[in-house]
């Protein structure tokens, strides 16, 4: 639903990303095109800030990646592309980074062109 109907700021720009990605494609169409899983898999007190998370990065996000090997990734923000380095050597994808999602990071100049070099990239 908050996908959908593009409920916030990161919502808004996830699908700009899809319907730049696939522009003929329905929402619904656009969705069994791709996969899109949290960066940090586990429970945590506080988001912001400094993380240590090797072992739910190892633990769950390169499992995750590993049931899908040589898909290439777009790590979305800096905390999405962090926990991907960490687990680069376990995983068999391709990743690449981009501006974040969701403010504050979505709303500097370089988001967007971020985006469309990730997306192109994506789909070579």
């Amino acid at each position: 639903f908050c996908f959908k109907n593009s409920r916030d700021q990161f919502h808004k720009n996830t699908r700009w990303v899809l319907d730049r990605a696939f522009p003929n494609l329905s929402f619904d169409e656009q969705l069994k095109k791709i996969w899109l899983t949290e960066g940090r898999l586990c429970s945590i007190d506080r988001e912001i800030g400094n993380f240590h998370d090797e072992y739910c990065a190892e633990k769950y996000l390169s499992s995750q990646l590993n049931l899908i090997p040589n898909v290439k990734v777009i790590a979305f923000g800096n905390k999405a592309h962090q926990r991907i380095k960490k687990i680069e050597g376990k995983i068999k994808n391709s990743f690449i980074k981009a501006h974040s999602l969701a403010p504050p990071g979505c709303n500097q100049k370089q988001a967007k062109p971020s985006w469309i070099e990730a997306i192109d990239w994506a789909l070579k």
